[in-house]
Formats: structure tokens, sequence, C-alpha cells
């Protein structure tokens, strides 16, 4: 597990819900349908953190759905 890739994570989703911390921890603890019906919690801890931060960039980059 890449630390500082799961830590960038976290900081842009952070950064997205912005005065909202706690939405953003709930956030890595929903399924989420787009990643394949997983919660991001469970890409982190298995090793996933590229893929997952290749998501959130792509989601904020203007295709958030």
């Amino acid at each position: 597990m890449s630390k500082k890739k799961a830590q960038e994570c976290y900081d842009l989703i952070k950064g997205y819900f912005k005065d909202e911390p706690k939405k953003a921890i709930e956030w890595f603890h929903v399924i989420n349908p787009s990643l394949g019906g997983i919660r991001p919690i469970e890409m982190i801890h298995q090793g996933r953190s590229d893929k997952l931060l290749m998501f959130i960039k792509s989601r904020l980059d203007g295709y958030w759905t």
C-alpha cells in the first residue's frame, strides 16, 4: 500500500467536500458503483491506491457524475 498515494486520495476528496470532513471520510467507506461496487477504502487496503487516485483525479477534472 502506498501511504503517499492514499494520503493524496484523501486530500483530494477532502478538498472536494471542503468544509465537511465527515463526508470526506464517509466517502471512503460507502460502496461505489463506479469502482465496481467496492468501497474506496477497500481499494487502498488491496494496494490499488494508484487506480483509486486516477479515478478521483479524472472525476475532479470534470467527469464527476
